[in-house]
């Protein structure tokens, strides 16, 4: 099964010659050497040819939404009410 899906937003963890550490992108598509990610920041080497490069998966963490987040603060304070 694979760690994300097209349209997901994702941080890059490690520095590369295209992408730095730190840098925020959306899921674009999958391919044997990673993920595409259309970039919201790239190297300045990088910003004259493109903003969508491939990670490693190993080099991406997804970003939770603030809906996510929310519902999962919703899920377990529901569970505390009904314990009490």
């Amino acid at each position: 099964m694979a760690k994300f899906k097209i349209g997901d937003r994702v941080i890059n963890l490690r520095d590369c010659v295209f992408v730095p550490k730190g840098a925020t992108g959306t899921i674009h598509s999958e391919s044997l050497s990673g993920w595409w990610v259309d970039w919201d920041e790239v190297t300045d080497f990088a910003a004259s040819k493109s903003k969508t490069w491939t990670r490693a998966e190993v080099h991406l963490e997804l970003i939770e939404t603030n809906t996510e987040i929310a519902i999962e603060l919703l899920k377990q304070a529901i569970e505390l009410l009904s314990k009490s």
